[in-house]
């Protein structure tokens, strides 16, 4: 009987403790490190790319 305990526990605890988990926080951090730093890239060349064409217009 006990064996079958162990295998209905599983590596995640039912009880949704694996935000917990220090790999599951390390990994939680470079996801949006990486989210973050595409926004900011984004907006980035956005910019660069918006100047141009609106002193083309202006300057029509």
């Amino acid at each position: 009987m006990s064996g079958q305990d162990d295998n209905t526990k599983g590596f995640i605890p039912s009880h949704g403790g694996y935000r917990n988990l220090f790999s599951y926080q390390k990994a939680e951090i470079i996801y949006d490190g990486t989210v973050l730093s595409l926004i900011s890239f984004e907006v980035l060349m956005k910019s660069f790319y918006i100047a141009p064409m609106n002193l083309l217009s202006i300057l029509k």
